[in-house]
């Protein structure tokens, strides 16, 4: 994961920071890019699949092969990356989702599959920041932060 760049999306697919914060995985997404160097409250949805792609096609794993990507996007899989959308299989009676939506699609699948890549893959993790990020989830606690990112107490900024 040398070329691997988006270092906080990486820790958000992890769980690291609180997912959908304010109900809208964009709005998070706008961010966690801004951590990673980007302009993320100017990007479009479109702009963030871009930047997203373009990091994953650099990584050497399976899922990111044409007929594995092709596969997990497809309307009828993309619920089982956790993406809930309308008429989509197993759907829970009674309860209303989106419309289903290609480039969220493409942004869970890849947050899946990034999720389970390897520790060994990729360069030592930026410690995530939760002043100018996303909150972390409310069962991350400081020794678990220390543990994993081998961080005195110290320094370890929460708010």
């Amino acid at each position: 994961m040398e070329n691997f760049e988006l270092l906080h999306i990486l820790l958000y697919s992890k769980d690291w920071y609180a997912k959908e914060h304010n109900q809208d995985i964009w709005a998070d997404l706008k961010v966690i890019f801004t951590l990673d160097g980007y302009l993320g409250e100017h990007m479009t949805k479109g702009d963030m699949v871009s930047i997203l792609l373009i990091n994953c096609e650099r990584l050497n794993m399976r899922a990111f092969d044409l007929m594995n990507f092709a596969n997990g996007i497809d309307k009828k899989n993309s619920y089982k990356t956790g993406y809930k959308y309308q008429d989509m299989p197993f759907q829970n009676e009674g309860t209303t989702y989106p419309e289903w939506d290609s480039q969220e699609a493409i942004v869970r699948y890849c947050l899946s599959e990034l999720r389970f890549a390897s520790h060994e893959k990729y360069p030592k993790l930026p410690f995530p920041d939760y002043v100018r990020g996303l909150p972390k989830r409310k069962d991350i606690t400081i020794q678990t932060l220390k543990k994993f990112f081998g961080r005195k107490k110290e320094e370890v900024r929460t708010n």
